[in-house]
């Protein structure tokens, strides 16, 4: 009895062994049958891995040539050069979409940290300066009307222009953020800080924030992509020293034409000071007093046209601009101190064609011209301190215009030489309705030659021959000799075209 009972008591214990290894073998059954089902997965995409990339080698040439062919318009408006790798975090194709599902479905999750950390590059910008002049006796220099209240600039010998720190990262799917941060001797100043938008419908596009304005073809391009180490004179009286760069808004409208055509408009502070300015002014002497209260904001309205079209090997592009706003104005005139408000406007026109001889080389000729077109009311105190020279209060308008033409030749891969020619064409003057003389025929003639080692150096030998400047009222011929460098480093962003 003894012996049937001890193994029908042990019978339980001896199965559970059985039983457990019966379900780590239903179990291994179903691994290798989900490993088996994504291997068919693996497989499966990878051949379709295999025909994209036969289909990328069949048509690798015709990408080549397209990217070598692409447009200005193309360029400026995003064409095939927009794709970026910010796009690929938010799936948009439906290849992209397929890969992300699997990766939910096997519960893989991938969070690419380096989105978080924006593009970042450093220019850093210097010169040597050969001036037939003292830097004292260049900065007592005026254009006439233009530019009244003396000279800036660079100094003779060695400076540095400036070093700018350049950021920008996608911020979502709906908008990109810049800034823009040039730094000098004397301090650091933020010239853009802005965002724009992605996923507009219609073709519109808007920005905000504090940003170079779309006036013109010279304006909207940073220092060191000029094709001159200086501005035209027409840029720099109309503009200043640091062009039009304000805050305000942006939109523009890319039309869906067969050709590339940009309309825009922007809403700005209006606190440049060159022709504008929100600034309050007050003369007082004698019990006389002349004074403004500050113009509100926005004081500034800008409207852009844009066009391009391509002909062959030759690309034309062309537009019209007109900035309009109120005027406020504090300077120095000699011994005396004078203040200005009023109204202004500056219209401005720009044409650019380049043709490209082959892969490198091209020719461009690039123009624009501006009117300006002011009506003040001006406050003049002779010598402050004196009380016997009561203060002038009179109206002055003015109607100037001047344009800048360049030629740019690319001749060898790293080589590249241009000759410009500004002139202030138009300078009329009138004081209480009655015309004024002026001094005419503003000149000034440039010629460079540069060499780009790489696409993140530039060495630049430039002269000029200014005819536009004047001590009181004898001009002043001045020649100049600059030999500058550009350097960068770290991730920027392609400029338009």
């Amino acid at each position: 009895m003894k012996r049937i009972l001890i193994p029908i008591l042990l019978l339980p214990f001896l199965m559970v062994p059985r039983s457990y290894g019966s379900d780590i073998e239903v179990r291994l059954e179903a691994l290798e049958k989900i490993i088996q089902e994504q291997q068919g997965i693996i497989e499966k995409q990878q051949q379709e891995i295999n025909e994209l990339k036969a289909r990328t080698g069949m048509n690798k040439e015709s990408n080549v040539a397209e990217s070598a062919t692409t447009s200005p318009k193309q360029k400026e408006s995003g064409g095939p050069l927009k794709v970026q790798v910010k796009d690929l975090a938010y799936p948009t194709t439906p290849i992209e979409q397929k890969y992300s599902e699997r990766l939910k479905a096997l519960e893989i999750y991938s969070f690419p940290q380096g989105k978080l950390i924006p593009d970042i590059s450093f220019i850093v910008d210097g010169s040597f300066i050969g001036r037939g002049m003292n830097d004292e006796s260049y900065r007592r220099l005026t254009v006439p009307d233009f530019i009244p209240s003396g000279l800036s600039g660079s100094n003779r010998g060695f400076n540095l222009n400036y070093g700018e720190m350049a950021l920008y990262a996608p911020v979502d799917p709906y908008f990109d953020l810049a800034a823009v941060i040039p730094f000098s001797e004397s301090g650091v100043e933020l010239e853009e800080a802005y965002f724009r938008t992605k996923m507009l419908p219609w073709g519109l596009q808007l920005k905000a924030g504090k940003f170079r304005s779309s006036f013109g073809r010279l304006n909207v391009q940073h220092r060191h992509v000029w094709d001159f180490a200086d501005a035209p004179l027409i840029n720099r009286a109309f503009f200043g020293e640091d062009g039009l760069a304000e805050k305000g808004v942006h939109l523009n409208w890319l039309a869906p034409t067969p050709f590339y055509l940009l309309l825009g408009g922007e809403i700005l502070q209006g606190e440049n000071t060159a022709s504008f300015g929100t600034s309050s002014l007050s003369l007082q002497k004698n019990g006389l007093t002349f004074s403004k209260d500050s113009a509100p904001g926005p004081n500034l309205f800008l409207g852009f046209l844009k066009s391009s079209v391509d002909i062959g090997s030759l690309s034309l592009l062309g537009g019209f601009s007109l900035a309009q706003g109120q005027s406020r104005q504090s300077l120095s005139v000699g011994s005396g101190t004078q203040a200005a408000y009023g109204d202004a406007k500056i219209y401005g026109f720009d044409l650019t064609a380049k043709y490209f001889i082959d892969s490198y080389r091209y020719l461009s000729w690039q123009n624009e011209f501006m009117f300006r077109q002011r009506r003040l009311n001006v406050g003049y105190d002779p010598a402050p301190d004196d009380l016997t020279q009561n203060l002038s209060i009179y109206g002055k308008d003015l109607n100037q215009s001047g344009l800048y033409s360049q030629l740019v030749y690319r001749f060898a891969e790293r080589w590249r030489t241009g000759i410009r020619y500004d002139l202030l064409s138009q300078n009329d003057v009138y004081i209480n309705s009655v015309t004024q003389s002026r001094p005419g025929d503003l000149n000034r003639i440039s010629a460079m030659l540069e060499f780009k080692p790489t696409e993140f150096s530039t060495l630049r030998l430039q002269f000029n021959r200014d005819n536009s400047l004047f001590d009181g009222d004898r001009r002043e011929p001045v020649n100049s000799i600059f030999l500058q460098f550009n350097m960068a480093i770290g991730a920027h962003r392609a400029h338009a075209y």
